[in-house]
């Protein structure tokens, strides 16, 4: 009888061990996900670096590709998994991924999954193939670009933009002109206007016609404006117009090729050609907002 208890006592306490919850970690233990970076959008050319941090003693399991990570661990503390990879140390992401992940612990109920995306943009490639983009823009090969560029505007009637006026200074062209031009050629497609003529430059953003393609944004604020809208992803195609020219009175207008994570990429007339650099939309306006006066608005053209 005494070996008989002894066995049962022996078998309790092997049951006991074997399943008795460590002091460490339980059941009730709550285990969660943190990641060294929030969702969002980031700039880095040699790829965002986002570290998962868990209970210690944990195991995390993570996917990038949209999947839901699937595993679990055995009654002998086996990590088994069915989906996804395990997690050893920094990931290094580059584009749009979504990264999931789940953690785990032997005794311990497994982590909710836990969700982060991300939109990582290399901002010295984008800029590269802006550059790239803008040097096929031959202004000055009268066969690609004429001397008259017409448009279509929404009454139906034809109207043009000359290269040159009357008093222009030798090595610029007409600023309506090269606009549309190198509209043309970045997009392959023409601006719509409400209608034909009365088209200085600061005319463009009254006569823009505004639709899902050509979005209007007014003051001098625009441009941030446009940016917060696209929740700082690069935006491409703006037209800014300025109201006066100089001294004069015909007022300006310009395209900037692109906003990538704050710097300007852009061409002047006054510089055909020429491939500029503004490190800020503060330096951009100082330059150009003195002499032409205070922006009207923008348009992204998408």
């Amino acid at each position: 009888m005494k070996q008989m208890l002894a066995r049962i006592v022996a078998v309790l306490l092997l049951f006991a061990v074997f399943f008795a919850t460590p002091g460490t970690a339980s059941a009730a233990t709550t285990l969660t996900i943190a990641a060294s970076k929030a969702s969002g959008v980031y700039y880095a050319d040699s790829g965002l670096g986002v570290s998962l941090y868990t209970y210690p003693g944990a195991t995390i399991v993570y996917t990038t590709n949209g999947t839901y990570p699937v595993a679990k661990i055995d009654l002998f503390g086996r990590l088994m998994i069915s989906q996804g990879y395990k997690y050893t140390g920094t990931l290094s992401l580059r584009g749009s991924v979504t990264v999931r992940a789940i953690a785990l612990m032997k005794w311990t109920t497994t982590s909710p999954i836990y969700t982060y995306r991300y939109e990582v943009y290399a901002p010295t490639q984008l800029a590269a193939a802006a550059r790239a983009k803008h040097s096929g823009f031959d202004w000055n090969n009268t066969s690609k670009f004429p001397f008259n560029a017409y448009y279509t505007a929404a009454t139906g009637r034809r109207g043009y933009f000359s290269k040159t006026y009357s008093g222009i200074k030798a090595g610029t062209v007409n600023c309506t002109w090269y606009a549309f031009s190198r509209i043309k050629y970045n997009l392959g497609r023409d601006i719509l206007f409400t209608s034909e003529g009365g088209l200085n430059g600061g005319q463009w953003y009254g006569k823009i016609a505004p639709n899902s393609s050509q979005v209007k944004y007014s003051g001098s604020g625009a441009l941030d404006e446009i940016v917060r809208v696209n929740g700082n992803r690069p935006v491409y195609n703006i037209v800014v117009s300025f109201p006066r020219n100089g001294t004069g009175t015909a007022g300006h207008v310009m395209l900037i090729d692109a906003i990538i994570n704050g710097k300007l990429y852009y061409s002047d007339n006054s510089q055909p050609g020429v491939f500029t650099v503004s490190n800020t939309i503060a330096d951009f306006k100082a330059r150009y907002q003195g002499s032409n006066g205070t922006m009207l608005g923008a348009v992204h053209l998408k």
